[in-house]
């Protein structure tokens, strides 16, 4: 969803003539998995009344209006301008249009994309006979939100202001093309030669509408604190390989330290780092250090264990050689660690306080055992 900025700042690298240290690559996106169903509400038995003396029934009261978590408003919307304005309560924001927007607002669509953490606004004006070429929309108009404030310090990027979840900045299309003319003909080689000057000139009108956006309240579903998490992982009871429910609290409270390890068969990154872990594991069992690992994948979005993923569980144990236990992550822990990429990695300790976490990615061995003696002393 940052395209934009992610484009730019390798621009900026690329002028300063700094080369970027490459990164290790990503690590492996989870699969989705599908939240528990709520559980159905019973409905509520009345209780009768003696027929001599039953009172004529109570006018009910109104039910109370339920309270948003914020989560309708994750995810992505496309949203087309009406009544003169952009509105995208979900990400907090009213853009009304004037002058030369508001003249071809017909022509304008916007996309909206929300996270917890990061939520982008693209204002585009859409092509009239778009080919298989041509994006339907090219965008001239960017609002970029951020949970805290890590907008780059640079000219193009104009401060709007914050409301309870993120800081709202604008990125100066005009501004950027000026710096940038590389970045200019990349977007308008994409517009329609006959709209090519409007394009420019709703570039223009709208770095003047900067100081027309209204910040709005926003709610977002808030992420599980510290404590919760750790509570939720003292409680979890999960299968093992051979189908028997494990208590992950009892794991957990065996030792003064224990490693979580979230990881997936279908993962090599998670898998190369295996062996080193059970290493570790074997090293500092006498010192009060335990690894769990939870493999994402076992349980199918109903939690039913997937047979043949097992079985891929158990050739990948024989190939590295590990022997700490090994329980089937639930869609329930997913969802509470909010887990997206895999490998990811917990500290706690024996109640389940996190020490260290979350940690995106793999690690060499050192570099784990760095962490477990720091947790280890913490711990007493």
């Amino acid at each position: 969803m940052k395209k934009t900025l992610v484009f730019l700042l390798a621009v900026l690298l690329l002028a300063a003539g700094c080369a970027a240290k490459p990164d290790p690559g990503p690590a492996s996106p989870a699969p989705t998995q599908t939240p528990a169903a709520a559980a159905p509400t019973p409905e509520s038995t009345a209780v009768p009344t003696h027929e001599s003396t039953a009172a004529p029934a109570a006018t009910p009261e109104p039910a109370p209006e339920p309270v948003s978590d914020g989560s309708e408003n994750l995810g992505y919307f496309s949203l087309a301008p009406s009544d003169g304005a952009v509105e995208a309560p979900m990400m907090g924001l009213h853009l009304p249009l004037s002058g030369l927007l508001l003249e071809n607002q017909e022509r304008l669509t916007a996309d909206v994309i929300v996270e917890k953490d990061t939520a982008s606004l693209y204002l585009s004006l859409v092509n009239p006979d778009p080919g298989e070429d041509d994006p339907y929309g090219v965008q001239f108009l960017e609002i970029d939100g951020y949970a805290s404030e890590q907008a780059p310090d640079d000219a193009i990027f104009r401060y709007l202001g914050k409301n309870d979840v993120f800081y709202y900045y604008w990125l100066d299309y005009a501004e950027m093309f000026r710096q940038y003319p590389d970045y200019y003909a990349y977007f308008s080689g994409f517009v329609a030669p006959e709209d090519a000057s409007l394009y420019d000139a709703l570039t223009q009108a709208a770095a003047e509408m900067e100081d027309d956006v209204e910040i709005l309240p926003l709610t977002l579903p808030k992420a599980m604190s510290a404590d919760e998490l750790g509570a939720a992982f003292m409680a979890a009871a999960l299968p093992d390989l051979e189908g028997n429910e494990i208590s992950l609290g009892g794991l957990i409270a065996g030792n003064k330290v224990t490693l979580l390890n979230i990881w997936g068969t279908f993962c090599g990154p998670c898998i190369s780092e295996m062996p080193g872990l059970g290493d570790l594991a074997r090293t500092y069992a006498g010192q009060g250090f335990g690894i769990v690992g939870l493999t994402c994948d076992i349980l199918d979005a109903r939690g039913n264990i997937q047979p043949e993923i097992v079985e891929d569980a158990r050739d990948i144990l024989d190939t590295t050689g590990v022997d700490y236990p090994i329980l089937a992550l639930s869609g329930e822990l997913a969802e509470a660690t909010e887990l997206q990429y895999v490998p990811t990695t917990y500290l706690v300790d024996a109640a389940g306080h996190i020490l260290r976490g979350p940690i995106v990615s793999a690690m060499p061995a050192s570099e784990w055992e760095t962490l477990i003696l720091e947790c280890l002393a913490e711990a007493g």
